[in-house]
């Protein structure tokens, strides 16, 4: 009975004795330490996220790195279990408020503007292949570009290649900060645009177009017909062929110089033979703008002749009536 006791106490000793010695070699970590509980949100400037970042004013290995950070402008979230996990490991006295308690760790970085980036490549796309407009679609692989920092960088496009068919581009960036220069390669399309003159209303046969009729409107060069009118010097005083829609392109058989003499109305005949000038009335055989020769018959002799519309009910002959 007395040897059990004896190995009873021996066994107490070595379980104090061992206790005593993790204190010893582990109190600066066993120690509870105090920290301010997690923000709501923790914004990251460097590239890992460190205990000092999740627990603010922590003593004790502040500087320990938990994770690395997310990418530029991206976020991680630490869950009610991972901030006790945490703070379980490092003895920080902390409990979660509740199960929904969330820390949300998001990298710091400035978005680059995809219209930033296109109006670079467009003044790339000029000094290369002149005066023509693009625009440009870049692959949906890129997605959104971020560059440490919160300061918007200078874009510069170092070098471009354009295939002369397809409009297809690979380039290379240079986004500049004041801190840091990062390059990026990226790829994507460059279309070809044309400023087409459209008509802003609807005109139908017989309204004449005027310039207060027509605007611009930027189009892809592939989804331009051809024939397309592009001078809006043409389209000026004539008119439609048929009804026109506003903001449709406008093909030459879309419109006609409009008629200044119709079919079956009375006109008026002009002579000019030497020093006299001879009029009549006739009635149009034809339809004819002006410029065009139609026939027309003199309604006193009932004799037909042809002569050039020169104006409205206005037909000049040649030879005599």
């Amino acid at each position: 009975m007395k040897t059990k006791n004896n190995k009873v106490k021996k066994k107490l000793w070595l379980t104090a004795a061992t206790l005593s010695c993790a204190v010893m070699l582990f109190g600066a970590t066993a120690k509870a330490d105090v920290a301010l509980p997690p923000q709501n949100e923790v914004r990251l400037a460097g590239d890992v996220l460190t205990l000092g970042d999740v627990f603010q004013d922590v003593k004790n290995n502040a500087g320990h790195v938990l994770a690395p950070a997310p990418a530029p402008g991206k976020t991680i979230i630490l869950t009610a279990a991972d901030l006790q996990r945490i703070a379980d490991a490092f003895h920080i006295s902390w409990q979660p408020d509740s199960s929904y308690t969330r820390l949300i760790v998001r990298r710091d970085a400035a978005p680059v503007s995809p219209a930033k980036i296109s109006e670079a490549l467009k003044k790339k796309l000029a000094s290369i292949v002149g005066g023509s407009s693009y625009e440009i679609d870049l692959d949906k692989r890129f997605g959104e570009i971020y560059i440490n920092g919160t300061t918007a960088p200078e874009i510069s496009v170092t070098n471009m290649d354009v295939s002369p068919a397809g409009g297809r581009f690979a380039a290379n960036l240079s986004l500049t900060t004041p801190q840091l220069t990062k390059n990026v390669n990226i790829t994507g399309m460059a279309h070809r645009v044309l400023d087409v003159p459209v008509l802003n209303r609807r005109l139908r046969n017989g309204d004449v177009i005027e310039a207060s009729d027509i605007e611009f409107i930027r189009m892809r060069a592939d989804n331009v017909a051809e024939s397309a009118i592009l001078d809006p010097e043409k389209l000026i005083g004539q008119t439609p062929r048929r009804v026109l829609d506003a903001m449709e392109t406008v093909l030459p058989d879309n419109i006609a110089a409009p008629l200044a003499v119709k079919k079956g109305e009375y006109v008026t005949l002009f002579l000019t033979q030497g020093g006299l000038h001879l009029t009549a009335r006739g009635k149009a055989l034809e339809n004819g703008a002006a410029g065009d020769v139609v026939r027309v018959v003199n309604t006193a002799s009932s004799r037909i002749i042809e002569g050039e519309v020169v104006g409205a009910q206005s037909v000049r002959i040649a030879a005599a009536m």
